[in-house]
């Protein structure tokens, strides 16, 4: 019996790190970030360029955030689904082929059993990681749009302007919406 416990705790370890932790916004993501036009017009790319780079550098540690914070879950996932697949597929036929303890069989094709489901659930609940890495690429093609109307030298600074305020807005939103997308960046 201690042994059937002790298997069912190790093919279950999978599932334990995917429970999301409450944390907080990042501090940086509340700073005021204006950029004011400069009474030089000359000085205009230069101000749009220092901003630019800014929001990038902004931008480019929750990216990567949201990148391992995607690798993690679904690989978390894919272990989860290999502890069932072998629970179900090797462990209990070796069991019930050996004549072994039913209360072992039973468990193990239980838990090989559930866990089509939890991975549904994972996936529903946005924990298997394609969901961080949906938004991520959603943010990344907003992102360039906006980047490309900054870059564009003949556009007017507001607007140059206007298109970085919204990409740095691109990267605090998820933030708030999902921020254990950002525990591993930190």
């Amino acid at each position: 019996m201690t042994k059937t416990i002790a298997l069912l705790l190790v093919l279950m370890l999978p599932a334990c790190s995917l429970v999301p932790s409450q944390r907080e916004v990042e501090p940086t993501a509340a700073r005021t970030f204006t950029i004011s036009k400069p009474a030089d017009a000359a000085d205009e790319s230069r101000t749009i360029d220092r901003a630019l780079q800014a929001t990038l550098n902004f931008c480019l540690p929750r990216l990567r955030g949201y990148e391992a914070k995607s690798q993690q879950q679904a690989e978390t996932a894919f272990w989860l689904q290999v502890s069932g697949m072998v629970a179900g597929a090797v462990l209990a036929p070796m069991i019930a082929a050996g004549g072994g303890s039913l209360a072992l069989l039973a468990g193990l094709s239980g838990y090989a059993g559930a866990i089509p489901a939890t991975a549904q659930i994972l996936r529903t609940s946005g924990l298997s990681g394609s969901s961080i890495a949906d938004t991520r690429n959603q943010i990344i093609r907003s992102l360039k749009e906006e980047i490309n109307i900054a870059s564009d030298g003949s556009k007017p600074f507001d607007v140059r302007a206007g298109a970085i305020m919204r990409a740095r807005t691109e990267c605090v939103v998820y933030e708030i919406a999902v921020p254990s997308a950002m525990e591993t960046s930190q």
